[in-house]
């Protein structure tokens, strides 16, 4: 679970910086986890109950920034879209 959410944190930051350009497949991807993670946690031996300590130390966790990486990747996709509206609107009104 914590490679799973290091890994769509990271994801997440490298789009909203601008290190990695927006692609559709990823917002998918970072998605399947968000609802993967509670499935994951649930196949553990015997279905531990929802507070026991490796929910407050690792899936609460994984859980929080599976989702703030979901956000990123959202923001950073609204970000560049408006920025692409405006451009367009900028060239169509010098024409």
């Amino acid at each position: 679970m914590i490679v799973m959410a290091f890994s769509d944190l990271t994801i997440g930051t490298l789009i909203f910086v601008g290190v990695r350009k927006i692609e559709v497949t990823l917002v998918g991807a970072i998605g399947a986890i968000v609802f993967a993670l509670p499935a994951l946690r649930n196949a553990l031996p015997g279905t531990p109950p929802l507070d026991v300590l490796a929910d407050v130390l690792v899936f609460f966790w994984a859980e929080l920034s599976a989702v703030i990486a979901l956000g990123l990747f959202v923001t950073a996709w609204a970000r560049n879209a408006r920025s692409h509206d405006l451009k367009n609107q900028f060239f169509a009104s010098e024409t």
